[in-house]
């Protein structure tokens, strides 16, 4: 369900853009320029906002939720060449997603505060849209907790993950573009909160559409 998610994310976003790519300028449709009159080298920032599906696989329990997040990037592109581009991105996001599960006699709470990451970009331009690929280290803050009350066993940590997905942005001047992407996180069992008491894997599916704002 998760990959079904981010592959019809990036199917309904690049198809309409590879089509435009194809028409020429008529009826108000302006036709594709070359990638170097484009801004596609220097420093940005920008503001995400987007939607979360977690899910928390442990031993003999599942746990998953959805939630809107938002956050913000920082990242640098150079173009190697008129049709490729290259670039590094860092990102934190703010979800606050949690979920739970109790079978009568024992609760299980799981939650993710941040999601981090550091993505290496590659990209090819198609006049004002870059259509890319990225990849790269992750972190989460999350938060375990077992049990009810007195009783509950809880523990807060950082968590080492990967991330990776592809997505499309658009330029709309050479200072502005809007983005549309889907990230896929995976954090395995090393490092989880109370690993010492239950192996637990958390991966994170999201959707997210970003405003940038080029400061060259």
């Amino acid at each position: 369900m998760r990959f079904k998610l981010l592959g019809v994310a990036l199917a309904m976003l690049l198809a309409p853009l590879a089509y435009a790519a194809d028409i020429p300028g008529s009826g108000g449709i302006a036709a594709p320029v070359q990638a170097q009159d484009h801004n596609r080298t220097g420093m940005y920032v920008g503001l995400l906002g987007g939607y979360d599906i977690t899910v928390l696989e442990t031993e003999g329990v599942d746990l998953s939720n959805g939630k809107l997040m938002g956050g913000a990037m920082l990242g640098w592109n150079f173009r190697v060449a008129p049709g490729f581009m290259l670039g590094l991105e860092a990102d934190w996001m703010f979800t606050g997603i949690s979920a739970n599960k109790s079978d009568g006699e024992v609760s299980l709470k799981a939650s993710t505060d941040h999601l981090i990451s550091i993505r290496a970009r590659a990209g090819v331009p198609m006049g004002p849209a870059l259509l890319y690929v990225t990849a790269g280290p992750a972190w989460q803050q999350a938060k375990t907790t077992v049990g009810e009350g007195e009783e509950a066993v809880s523990e807060r940590s950082w968590q080492l993950g990967a991330a990776f997905g592809g997505g499309a942005e658009v330029e709309l001047s050479r200072a502005f573009a809007l983005r549309l992407e889907a990230l896929h996180y995976v954090f395995p069992a090393d490092g989880a909160p109370l690993n010492e008491l239950f192996d637990s894997e958390n991966q994170h599916t999201t959707v997210r559409v970003g405003a940038v704002f080029k400061l060259n």
